[in-house]
């Protein structure tokens, strides 16, 4: 999150994919926030405090996904499965 800006991308074979970024105030500097992504059959839907900011189209089958980076000046106090 930068400038307002939700940046998403895929890292494959060695090398980053195309950026899809998205413009949104749900993010309120110095405020906690609650992130969610739902896993559906062709794209997750990403939430901030149970609200829809954007959906980003799977680029990789699901059982080839490892891991998720989020990045900013975030303090992360808990994660769910």
């Amino acid at each position: 999150y930068c400038d307002g800006m939700v940046v998403m991308n895929t890292f494959t074979d060695g090398s980053w994919q195309k950026e899809e970024k998205v413009l949104t105030d749900a993010f309120v500097p110095g405020q906690p926030f609650e992130l969610q992504f739902l896993v559906l059959e062709k794209e997750y839907q990403v939430f901030v405090n149970s609200k829809p900011i954007c959906q980003f189209a799977h680029r990789l089958p699901l059982q080839s996904v490892k891991m998720l980076v989020v990045r900013g000046d975030i303090v992360l106090t808990s994660v769910d499965t």
